[in-house]
């Protein structure tokens, strides 16, 4: 089923000013239930930008995003889960404490903090201590913990703006994550400058770069375009084929 739709999607900042930057231009794209949607691209290609805009954290400037409910389309954004390296508990909180702020934030009666503490007592190993700041839990406990609550709340679409670094192992926790959720007809956007974290996962794979879509596809089709053995060879393919040819329209 269709949960959300790119149409045109662009954002310009500090429009008409010296500082103008175009971060992103003219995108479509679409997520379905059961699905995960790779968008790839180096810093500064117009993933977090994009992400931002698709969970309403930011205003576009050009285009719109459409949201879809079992009925056809919805007048209002539906709740979207959200990941990303700002997002993150409250440090000052203690984990017990931003639980409790969340069962506010939902709306829910007080008594909905015994299912949200059950939920996350299985992360004592990663939290350590309850009563202490958020601050001196590790960055793998914090993001175990948003990646509970999202599971709490159960919203159709996940967006995630890859917060893992280079190396850490908990990216293949992250992977695996995303495959359960599609599995529970969830709908995934995973933004990510490392492709070997979507190949085998992602239905559909958008490369940006400096704000715009070169490249859209299957994996596999990815790899046929470019006689390529890996995502991230294809990947490099494709940008290196981008840039001949603006540098060609430039020439």
């Amino acid at each position: 089923m269709l949960l959300l739709k790119a149409v045109g999607l662009g954002k310009v900042f500090h429009p008409r000013t010296a500082e103008e930057h175009r971060a992103l231009s003219g995108l479509y794209a679409s997520l379905q239930s059961g699905s995960c949607l790779g968008v790839l691209g180096m810093s500064g290609a117009g993933k977090t930008t994009l992400c931002r805009l698709l969970a309403g954290l930011l205003s576009p400037t050009q285009g719109g995003v459409q949201y879809f409910g079992p009925d056809g389309p919805l007048a209002a954004r539906p709740p979207i889960g959200y990941i990303a390296p700002g997002v993150q508990p409250s440090l000052a909180l203690t984990p017990r404490e931003w639980i409790l702020s969340w069962v506010a934030g939902v709306g829910a009666s007080a008594g909905k903090a015994d299912l949200f503490t059950e939920e996350f007592s299985g992360l004592q190993a990663d939290i350590g201590d309850w009563n202490a700041p958020c601050s001196r839990v590790s960055a793998a406990g914090r993001l175990a913990m948003l990646r509970t609550l999202i599971d709490i709340v159960d919203p159709p679409c996940v967006i995630i703006d890859d917060p893992v670094p280079a190396g850490d192992a908990s990216a293949q926790d992250l992977v695996e994550w995303v495959c359960d959720l599609t599995r529970h007809g969830k709908a995934v956007l995973w933004a990510t400058s490392f492709p070997d974290r979507v190949e085998r996962h992602a239905h559909e794979v958008i490369l940006l770069d400096h704000g715009l879509a070169v490249a859209k596809g299957a994996v596999e089709e990815w790899k046929r375009r470019s006689f390529s053995t890996t995502l991230e060879a294809a990947v490099h393919w494709h940008l290196d084929q981008h840039r001949s040819l603006l540098e060609e329209g430039h020439s």
